[in-house]
């Protein structure tokens, strides 16, 4: 295994333990919770464009309200 393929178990081991851990807040926000599960379940690559048809992806931007930058 090449560090580039641990490195891709490690972070999809880690998206499948936060997924699992997440307490969702209604029942939508735990049907996409199963769904992801289950997405990565089935695609080792599930978390990287390469993976067809479909790969999880996030992003966020945290504002500070104090200074209205960026952080």
């Amino acid at each position: 295994m090449t560090v580039t393929e641990t490195s891709a178990t490690a972070l999809h081991d880690d998206a499948v333990r936060t997924l699992e851990g997440w307490r969702t807040a209604d029942a939508g926000q735990d049907r996409l919770r199963r769904d992801y599960l289950a997405h990565l379940a089935g695609h080792p690559d599930g978390l990287f464009r390469a993976c067809l048809p479909a790969h999880i992806t996030a992003s966020a931007l945290v504002v500070d309200p104090a200074s209205g930058g960026c952080c």
